[in-house]
C-alpha cells in the first residue's frame, strides 16, 4: 500500500486517507489517487484530516485528478480540510470539482 494513503471500502464509495500533513509531490499523489480510484459509479471520498497545507500545485493536481473521475461517471469528495484550505478552493472556485463535506461522516451519509 502507498504510504501517502490509507484507504478503506465504503460500500457506495472509496475512502482515501491522505497521511502527510504537507504533499512534497503532488504528482505522486494523484498517481496513488488513481490507483484506489473506484469505478462508476462509485465515488472517491479524499479525507484530509492530516493535511496542514495544499500548495497551488496539489490543488491544481487534485482539480485534474477530479475532472478525470467527473468524466468517468464518478464523483470526488473532500473532507476534513483545515478552514484555511476550505476557504482556497471556495475562492478560487475550485469546490466546482469537488463536494466538500467539514466531517468524514457528514461526507459518507450525503
Amino acid at each position: 500500500m502507498c504510504s501517502l494513503l490509507r484507504t478503506e471500502d465504503a460500500g457506495t464509495m472509496v475512502i482515501a486517507t491522505i497521511l502527510t500533513p504537507d504533499i512534497p509531490d503532488p504528482g505522486a499523489l494523484c498517481d496513488a489517487l488513481s490507483a484506489v480510484a473506484p469505478e462508476s459509479p462509485r465515488h472517491l471520498l479524499i479525507d484530509c484530516v492530516f493535511v496542514t497545507s495544499l500548495s497551488a500545485n496539489t490543488r491544481q493536481n487534485l482539480c485534474a485528478f477530479a475532472q478525470k473521475m467527473l468524466d468517468g461517471g464518478s464523483k470526488v469528495r473532500l473532507c476534513n480540510l483545515t478552514e484555511f484550505n476550505a476557504f482556497v478552493i471556495h475562492f478560487v472556485a475550485l469546490d466546482r470539482y469537488f463536494d466538500i463535506f467539514d466531517t468524514q461522516e457528514e461526507a459518507l451519509l450525503a
